[in-house]
């Protein structure tokens, strides 16, 4: 699940979030090694692209070595950028001891579909600031029953997002998808959701790109995630 998108940073991107240019899978080695990477961007890594571990679908984690976290000077729980054919972000967080060491990343089917990219795909990773989001606007990617819009910041909280993602919120058993079409701050590289944040709902059909396709590993994570919810 998940954040959208607007920056005015080195991203290059555009009104929709999207990185404009590029290959679509960044073209790296897959290795983990560093890499110039993409134009105008800093201290990146190319890593291979795996699925997300099931505890994480869902919350907007990617995963990665602690060896590839020491060359991006990046800490648990801070935020980074992936950009693959568009950029998006997720909260970093460690890769289980067996997965060190193999150049991966694994990031769940909403990221994926975030930065428009597929398992076994290369991707870039750099370290960016994310702030507190003050307000986000977001627009159902399917018809919705009535939702108080103070529940999306708990569902999403330390969620990072930018303009133009799409983000999941368990419901009752089952998910509603939104997409992102505007954030404030708009000249952040990311914001992070908290409990102060204002979210509005707009109407269905404002949204900036298409309907994404859901990996079944998004639906199973996210009905285990509500029912964790409900039952604490």
């Amino acid at each position: 699940m998940n954040s959208s998108l607007p920056s005015n940073s080195s991203s290059n991107s555009n009104s929709g979030g999207n990185i404009s240019g590029g290959s679509g899978t960044g073209g790296g080695s897959g290795t983990g090694g560093s890499s110039a990477g993409p134009s105008g961007a800093g201290n990146n890594t190319s890593l291979k692209v795996l699925e997300a571990y099931t505890r994480d679908v869902g919350r907007g984690i990617a995963r990665i070595d602690y060896d590839t976290m020491d060359s991006l000077a990046v800490s648990t729980g801070d935020v980074v950028e992936i950009r693959g054919k568009r950029r998006t972000t997720a909260k970093c967080l460690p890769l289980y001891p067996s997965d060190e060491g193999k150049g991966i990343i694994r990031i769940d089917g909403l990221v994926r579909n975030n930065s428009g990219i597929a398992i076994g795909d290369t991707i870039f990773i750099r370290k960016i600031k994310a702030v507190p989001a003050e307000k986000a606007i977001v627009a159902p990617l399917e018809a919705i029953p009535p939702i108080d819009e103070r529940y999306l910041a708990d569902a999403l909280e330390s969620v990072p997002i930018i303009k133009g993602d799409n983000v999941m919120v368990p419901y009752f058993g089952g998910r509603l998808t939104f997409q992102v079409i505007g954030v404030t701050p708009a000249n952040a590289d990311a914001v992070l959701v908290t409990q102060k944040t204002i979210f509005h709902i707009a109407e269905k059909g404002e949204t900036l790109r298409g309907v994404p396709q859901v990996a079944y590993e998004d639906i199973g994570g996210l009905r285990e995630e509500s029912y964790d919810r409900h039952k604490i």
